[in-house]
């Protein structure tokens, strides 16, 4: 987002604004800041070369846009899903950088593919217990708070709600979504960014219908909602269109960053404990002969996963 150079962020504003949607939207606390989580934010550099490829850069340039496709394909599946987003522009302009993207994506696709089924413990993945109904609804209704809500407020709810100024934040939450909502209809019937806010949807339905059990999660959400509010503001930064149109875009972007800043350390607070095992410390230990396998971050309580470490590595 910084480095690009592409009509999205051709002016500071803009570039300023792209920045603060990536970090403060796209800050789903799990995913903050951990290589382990690397694959969502690959996925969003994925999306961002697309936006920058808009134009036609230089060959040095699309080159290493396209060395940067191949690790966003083999690190995560969200990235090969921008597939399609790709596979479109190459079918309206046949620009060769969309060619090599749609090698590159495809290729990651059959190694994400072929990983997941070949690994073990997947075999349930899609078993929705007794209650199949039930778990299709909730899968529903989990998603659609992911297109409509999630962009702007985060996982606001109850407990973050009792947080210092929470009313006020559900009433900016209140008016963004509304907005939001109305600017993704506008973008939907009018205007050449339609393929981004329908990327962003189809990414969060197959994020939703692979994930176990279809339950989903705040992290599948991150790309799609970073996804979403990049063309909202790009609807506000169109000069073509009509001020009230661009205003009511503007206070959908305006009030998704006050939210997700507002959540930002909340976030953090609700998936870090100082009680849990720090990897440094761990090994130090490992090497000493006092414990056997080093501990790594805990996901549930009273649950701590670790990992085995070769004998060489001591």
């Amino acid at each position: 987002t910084v480095l690009g150079r592409g009509p999205w962020v051709d002016t500071p504003m803009k570039r300023t604004t792209a920045v603060l949607i990536v970090l403060l939207v796209g800050a789903a606390g799990e995913l903050h800041a951990t290589t382990i989580s690397s694959q969502f934010h690959l996925a969003v550099l994925a999306a961002v070369i697309y936006l920058d490829t808009e134009t036609q850069p230089g060959p040095l340039r699309l080159s290493f846009y396209a060395l940067l496709l191949i690790v966003c394909g083999l690190t995560g599946v969200q990235a090969v899903m921008l597939l399609p987003l790709f596979a479109w522009r190459w079918w309206l302009w046949g620009r060769r950088f969309d060619t090599v993207a749609l090698i590159i994506l495809t290729a990651g696709l059959a190694v994400q593919s072929a990983a997941v089924l070949i690994a073990p413990g997947e075999a349930d993945r899609f078993d929705l217990g007794d209650d199949g109904a039930g778990s299709l609804t909730n899968a529903a209704e989990n998603l659609l708070k992911g297109l409509i809500i999630h962009p702007v407020a985060g996982d606001l709810g109850p407990t973050t709600l009792t947080q210092p100024f929470g009313l006020a934040v559900a009433a900016v939450s209140t008016l963004g979504i509304v907005a939001a909502v109305v600017a993704q209809i506008v973008l939907l019937r009018h205007g050449p960014w339609r393929a981004l806010i329908l990327a962003a949807w189809f990414v969060a339905v197959v994020s939703f219908a692979a994930s176990r059990r279809m339950a989903g999660g705040e992290r599948y959400l991150e790309v799609s909602s970073v996804l979403i509010v990049i063309a909202i503001a790009r609807l506000a930064f169109d000069v073509e269109r009509h001020r009230a149109v661009r205003g009511i875009a503007a206070s959908a972007v305006a009030c998704a960053l006050l939210v997700n800043a507002w959540l930002y350390l909340p976030r953090l607070s609700g998936v870090y404990d100082p009680s849990w095992p720090v990897w440094k410390e761990e090994v130090v230990r490992w090497r000493a002969g006092q414990i056997t396998e080093p501990g790594i971050h805990p996901q549930w309580d009273g649950v701590t996963w670790t990992v085995e470490l070769p004998e060489t590595a001591r």
